[in-house]
C-alpha cells in the first residue's frame, strides 16, 4: 500500500479492528484519502511534513477508534460550518456570556439562545441517552 504518504508499514498498523475483517479494498482508499486531506490541511497551516503526517495518522486513528465499523454521514458546505460554529459557541459558553457570544459571532441574542438550547439538548442526550424514541 504505497499510496499512504510517508507511511512505510502495513495500513492495518494504523487502525486495528477487533471485529471481523472487512475487505481492504473497501476501506483502504478512504483511509488514504483521509490521511491525504488531513496531512494537506496541516501542511497548509504550516506544520512540518513529518509532523503533518504524524498528526494526520493520529487523527485518522482516533476517528476510526470511535466510528470504526459504523456508517457515518458528514454534512458539507454551509451546514457543516454552522454545526461547527454552534459547537464552538457551546464550548465557550459559561452560562453568563450569551450576549458577548452573540456579538462575537454576529447573531442576535434570540438566535444565540436557540443555538444554546439545541447544543444543550445534544450534549444532554449524549450524556444521558434516551428512554423513549422521539
Amino acid at each position: 500500500m504505497s499510496d499512504l504518504i510517508g507511511f512505510e508499514g502495513d495500513p492495518l498498523e494504523l487502525i486495528e479492528r477487533d471485529d471481523a475483517p472487512v475487505d481492504e479494498a473497501l476501506w483502504a482508499p478512504l483511509l488514504c484519502d483521509m490521511l491525504r486531506v488531513i496531512e494537506a490541511d496541516k501542511l497548509r497551516r504550516g506544520s512540518p511534513k513529518a509532523d503533518a503526517f504524524s498528526d494526520a495518522s493520529s487523527t485518522v486513528l482516533a476517528i476510526a477508534e470511535y466510528f470504526g465499523g459504523r456508517q457515518v454521514y458528514l454534512p458539507k458546505g454551509e451546514r457543516l460550518k454552522i454545526a461547527l460554529r454552534d459547537a464552538e459557541i457551546w464550548s465557550k459558553f459559561t452560562g453568563k456570556n450569551a450576549r458577548k457570544l452573540a456579538e462575537t459571532y454576529g447573531v442576535s441574542e434570540i438566535h444565540m439562545y436557540a443555538i444554546l438550547k439545541r447544543q444543550r439538548a445534544l450534549h444532554t442526550r449524549k450524556l444521558q441517552g434516551r428512554l423513549f424514541p422521539d
